[in-house]
C-alpha cells in the first residue's frame, strides 16, 4: 500500500477509535493509484481540537500553520508528520477556498462511501460529491483541467454546477470542454462573477473572500500585484 494511502487508513484508525465521523476529499473516487502531496480529510469538528485530540501522536502543527489557520485559513488546517513517513493532513471544516465554505462538511460526510485497501477501511467521497469539489477546484482554485479530472469528470457534472449557478452554457464550455491546460482567467471571470453573486445570498461572500481569491490569483502568476 503506497504511503498516501496508508496515512488515509491511519487517519480512519483514530477517528474510529474516537467515534468522529470523517471523509476524505478529492482522491477521484478513491482510485488505488492516485497519490497527492497531501492527504484532505473533511470533518465537521474544531480543527485544532481534532488536530491536539486525535492526531497528536502522530503529526504536529507548524507555528505558521497556527497563524494562516487564525487569520485566513479558518477552514482549513495542515499538519505535518511527526516521524513516521506519513503523507501531510490537510485538515477541512468545509470545502471551499478563500475562507468560504462552498459544501458544509456533514452534506458530505453523510454521503461517505467505505473503501478497503489490503483490507484496511477508508471513508471516501461518493462520485457526485467528489465531481461537485473537483468541478469548484477547477474553477475557484486550480484554473486548470488536469488528467485525473478528465477521467472523473462527465459533461453533466459542469451543467449541473451551471445550472445552479445560473451561469450559461457558452461560459462553462471553456472549462466542460477544455482539453488539459490552463483555463485563462477571462474565460473565468464570468463563471466566478455568476457564482459569487448567487453563493453571497446563502453564505454572506464578503469583501474578504474576493481578496483572499484575488491573492490566490497572484500568487499563481494569473495577476500581477
Amino acid at each position: 500500500m503506497s504511503q498516501f494511502w496508508e496515512t488515509a487508513a491511519r487517519v480512519d484508525e483514530r477517528m474510529r477509535d474516537l467515534g468522529i465521523p470523517y471523509c476524505i476529499i478529492k482522491t477521484y473516487g478513491g482510485h488505488e493509484e492516485y497519490r497527492d502531496g497531501n492527504l484532505d480529510v473533511l470533518v465537521d469538528h474544531t480543527l485544532l481540537a481534532v488536530a491536539e485530540e486525535v492526531f497528536d501522536r502522530d503529526f504536529h502543527v507548524t507555528s505558521r500553520d497556527r497563524f494562516k489557520h487564525a487569520v485566513y485559513e479558518q477552514n482549513k488546517l495542515m499538519l505535518n508528520s511527526n516521524e513516521l513517513p506519513y503523507t501531510p493532513l490537510h485538515l477541512h471544516r468545509s470545502v471551499g477556498w478563500h475562507n468560504l465554505c462552498c459544501i458544509p462538511a456533514h452534506e458530505v460526510i453523510e454521503n461517505a462511501e467505505e473503501k478497503l485497501f489490503d483490507g484496511r477501511p477508508v471513508q471516501i467521497a461518493s462520485r457526485d460529491d467528489e465531481a461537485r469539489i473537483f468541478v469548484l477546484h477547477i474553477v475557484l482554485e486550480q484554473f486548470r483541467v488536469k488528467p485525473w479530472d478528465l477521467r472523473l469528470l462527465e459533461r453533466s457534472d459542469f451543467d449541473s454546477f451551471a445550472a445552479d449557478y445560473g451561469i450559461d452554457d457558452d461560459e462553462i464550455a471553456v472549462v466542460r470542454d477544455a482539453t488539459e491546460g490552463a483555463v485563462s482567467t477571462a474565460d473565468l471571470r464570468p463563471i466566478w462573477r455568476k457564482y459569487y453573486k448567487k453563493h453571497s445570498v446563502d453564505s454572506k461572500v464578503s469583501v474578504w473572500n474576493r481578496f483572499l481569491h484575488w491573492v490566490l490569483l497572484v500568487r499563481s502568476g494569473r495577476l500581477k500585484a
